[in-house]
């Protein structure tokens, strides 16, 4: 269990899995990077989605700094509703250590 302030960090090697979706009728991308136990460690977004990657950051921070990925995904879903089918799959792709992802 992670402490105040400890990051986990990520291996230079990792799975990772890319899906794509579609929001206003326009694909996007979100690619997946685990950690060794297959949990998600980092989630990147298309640049339709997150043009500057701050998104993308925040929530990869948050995954390594100990944040559950329910979490996010309770409080993404409230705030953007175009996240609820994405955020569903990457709960999954915890659970499942990404096993199942494309």
């Amino acid at each position: 269990e992670l402490k105040r302030g400890d990051r986990r960090r990520l291996p230079d090697g990792r799975r990772t899995v890319t899906r794509q979706f579609e929001w206003g009728g326009k694909p996007f991308f979100v690619t997946v990077g685990f950690f060794e136990d297959g949990t998600v460690g980092e989630v990147f977004f298309s640049d339709s989605i997150d043009r500057d990657g701050a998104i993308s950051t925040l929530v990869s921070l948050a995954l390594q700094c100990g944040v559950s990925l329910k979490v996010l995904q309770e409080e993404l879903e409230l705030r953007h509703p175009f996240t609820r089918g994405m955020m569903s799959w990457l709960v999954e792709q915890n659970s499942e250590g990404g096993r199942n992802g494309i």
